[in-house]
């Protein structure tokens, strides 16, 4: 997850990351994460797409970043 945030913003990418703990949170946001959304939501789902102006995303990479 770390190398994809890092890897994706080095390339031009938008990066909505989604987690759950307060420490991972930070660490996307410190990697460059554009977006940081709460995967305990109840509107995951319609959180990414605002997140990404309505449309939907071109890519999901699952991975655990390790805070």
């Amino acid at each position: 997850g770390s190398l994809a945030i890092q890897l994706a913003k080095l390339w031009g990418g938008k990066v909505i990351a989604v987690t759950s703990s307060d420490a991972k949170k930070k660490l996307a946001r410190e990697l460059g994460a554009d977006v940081v959304i709460d995967s305990n939501t109840d509107n995951l789902k319609e959180n990414i797409l605002n997140a990404n102006g309505g449309k939907p995303v071109g890519m999901l990479d699952i991975q655990d970043i390790q805070a």
